[in-house]
């Protein structure tokens, strides 16, 4: 019988060791020079929340909480970031209980008026499943003291207190997650 995953939530500082030992696994150097991320800028999450089997971290996603413009609008929005699972524990469902967790933790403390997401094109179906739309428009973030069009990946939205926008222009007021 499988071990079953146990899930905590934490503060991001108390966390950022276990999460980051977990990133150099699943990224390595050698991945990491050749990944189109690897020079973006990313902000640090709020919170995280850590799948363990045992005392094994095998699976986390970190939560962001910003205000930001909406097509000229201000509004609260949540992100997911980091999202990671080691990789000799990849597709037992690891991914997705942690990815729950997350999505309620958001509920439960942020009620955002939707959540963001930037993914890998090949991730793209993996979220889809959960609920989340590609984003068609622009989203702007700060990169090296500068706002630019973030163009590394896609983004995609989920709803929340309110229907996520399908287009037009985001800006995220800082960096991306």
């Amino acid at each position: 019988m499988a071990e079953a995953l146990r899930i905590e939530r934490r503060d991001a500082e108390a966390a950022w060791p276990e999460v980051e030992a977990l990133a150099t696994i699943v990224y390595t150097p050698e991945m990491a020079a050749h990944d189109e991320w690897h020079d973006v800028v990313w902000s640090h999450a709020h919170k995280w929340v850590l799948g363990y089997l045992g005392d094994a971290l095998v699976s986390v996603a970190g939560i962001h909480q910003r205000e930001i413009d909406v097509n000229g609008s201000e509004c609260l929005v949540a992100g997911i970031g980091g999202v990671k699972t080691h990789p000799e524990h990849e597709k037992h469902g690891y991914s997705t209980a942690v990815l729950d967790e997350t999505n309620l933790a958001i509920a439960e403390t942020i009620a955002p008026q939707f959540s963001l997401i930037f993914v890998e094109e090949h991730n793209r179906p993996f979220y889809e499943k959960r609920g989340w739309r590609v984003f068609d428009g622009t989203v702007m973030v700060e990169q090296h003291g500068k706002q630019v069009a973030f163009q590394e990946s896609s983004v995609m939205l989920r709803d929340g207190a309110s229907a996520a926008p399908q287009s037009g222009t985001i800006d995220l007021k800082g960096r991306p997650w």
